[in-house]
């Protein structure tokens, strides 16, 4: 799936030569909630340097891009430029919502859609891992699907991705099922060869630390977990969910059964003193 996404992104600027100190953002998180529901966001964004080579290459067919300085534009000029030229950034994939992305030198725009529980991308087990960096089956599919997906941001099919076997599960316990190996790095290679470099992460919200990880960055509190998806590793991830809540739940509910039976034998008991006072 993210192969698509850089492929869509390479055409976008494998007319430009010189892109030395550029970089792409392209981020995709799963929110897990402690009721297992599940949001997805796409973080599709470019720096600064990135959109003032764009606005300079769309309104100066004849810049030096070796011998002169890329000029620097405002914000409310990156700005308009996103909303006004760019199609591959402003038009969120079917059913997501969309707003701005503005963080730490990029601009671009985060699409977020619930997509039910983790459950539904969860079986007891799969025979293979989910390569969400991998071709589709044929060239002829890939072809087709983009096609489908013209207009939307990057082309990401994610309707297919959640239809895949993301995670197993074994009584209360989850593991990823996921691997991010790519097995054609011609999109990587050619982008980078434009002298750009590429933020490609996948990241995963959890309502507790896992049990274990291989992530290549952890949060502070332990529960939101990066991979960098140019590192060319599986994603192992395993951890609990759902029996936390039922077990309160039930705690609290033994708390209650038991404080009845207490302020029952109390109360018995102040009933007896009383009514051996009152003989």
């Amino acid at each position: 799936m993210m192969k698509r996404v850089l492929r869509s992104i390479v055409l976008l600027s494998m007319t430009l030569i010189f892109l030395v100190g550029c970089t792409m953002k392209e981020n995709i998180v799963f929110k897990v909630d402690s009721d297992k529901k599940m949001t997805v966001k796409l973080i599709v964004a470019m720096d600064d340097e990135m959109i003032d080579t764009m606005i300079t290459m769309s309104e100066d067919s004849n810049f030096d891009y070796e011998n002169e300085k890329i000029p620097e534009h405002s914000d409310k000029e990156r700005w308009e430029y996103l909303e006004k030229d760019d199609d591959s950034l402003k038009e969120p994939p079917e059913g997501f919502k969309s707003e701005k992305y503005d963080k730490d030198g990029f601009k671009g725009y985060v699409y977020s859609k619930e997509v039910g529980t983790i459950d539904d991308v969860t079986k007891e087990s799969a025979k293979e891992r989910y390569n969400i960096l991998g071709d589709e089956s044929s060239d002829d599919k890939e072809d087709k699907d983009d096609e489908d997906s013209e207009g939307s941001s990057g082309n990401v099919d994610v309707e297919t991705l959640l239809k895949e076997t993301l995670f197993t599960k074994k009584g209360n316990v989850y593991k990823s099922n996921m691997t991010i190996k790519s097995e054609d790095s011609s999109s990587y290679d050619q982008y980078k060869s434009a002298g750009a470099a590429l933020d490609l992460k996948f990241v995963l919200e959890l309502p507790n630390k896992p049990i274990s990880n291989n992530a290549t960055e952890v949060s502070k509190d332990g529960k939101t977990l990066t991979w960098d998806l140019t590192k060319n590793s599986d994603i192992d991830v395993e951890f609990k969910l759902g029996n936390n809540t039922l077990l309160y739940v039930g705690i609290g509910a033994g708390v209650l059964v038991v404080a009845g039976i207490l302020a029952g034998v109390l109360t018995k008991k102040k009933g007896d003193g009383t009514d051996s006072k009152a003989e």
